[in-house]
């Protein structure tokens, strides 16, 4: 029947996308995901996350927003790249991308696949990179 065409044209057979590693995540859209914080020199904590490290900038209701710290201190080589975090496991990535490359230590561990369209699950073991 039309019905069953229809429906079976719509069926949904979800398929791993690619690693982040691999692609750019899409902005304003919260992936699950461990996260990594580290108290710097100020005493307050910064984010660790993708090979970037980010500064606190201000908590909105249960999010707080981050800046990339790198060149915070002169206007013309800022870093525009923003992040919002809820709690210690979910992200949300700005508009802007980063105007310079990750280290290299947690830039290869980059990974995590999309499980539904707003929530993605880490494959990765911040473990090994926690900055103590």
């Amino acid at each position: 029947s039309f019905a069953d065409v229809l429906f079976n044209s719509y069926t949904f057979n979800p398929e791993r996308p690619l690693p982040l590693s691999e692609q750019e995540p899409l902005p304003k859209v919260w992936y699950s995901t461990s996260l990594t914080f580290a108290p710097n020199r100020r005493g307050t904590m910064n984010l660790h996350f993708g090979g970037y490290v980010y500064v606190q900038k201000k908590r909105h209701n249960r999010t707080m927003n981050w800046l990339c710290c790198k060149g915070s201190n002169t206007i013309k080589t800022r870093c525009k790249a923003r992040v919002s975090t809820e709690g210690d496991n979910k992200i949300r990535f700005g508009t802007h991308g980063h105007n310079h490359p990750a280290t290299e230590l947690m830039a290869a561990q980059k990974v995590f696949h999309c499980v539904t369209k707003n929530v993605c699950d880490l494959g990765e073991n911040f473990d090994e990179l926690r900055f103590e």
